[in-house]
């Protein structure tokens, strides 16, 4: 895997060890219909793996249009970001939680 994959272009340094390669979604329009390789290529994980983040509601589950099966990207993205949002919310609250002894 070479360095653009891995992490932006305009990035200094080594990517941090946490970081999580997202711009594959980005590409995409809101109203994009993605296949489930599409899908998981953009997210850098293999469908198998895409299909167990469906099974535990980390990702939305896909649309049934005709014979597919297709993921809106803005539906994905939206998805993510809220999931992102409730996770920073969480840990506030504990951490305020844990400030008050």
């Amino acid at each position: 895997m070479d360095d653009k994959t891995k992490y932006p272009e305009d990035s200094i340094g080594p990517a941090p060890a946490d970081y999580v390669p997202m711009l594959g979604l980005s590409r995409y329009r809101d109203e994009d219909l993605l296949t489930k390789d599409e899908l998981a290529r953009a997210l850098g994980c293999s469908p198998r793996t895409l299909q167990r983040l469906v099974n535990r509601f980390e990702i939305p589950p896909a649309t049934r249009l005709g014979n597919r099966s297709v993921w809106v990207a803005g539906e994905v993205r939206r998805w993510i970001l809220q999931a992102a949002e409730k996770k920073r919310l969480a840990a506030a609250k504990e951490a305020c939680r844990l400030n008050a002894y």
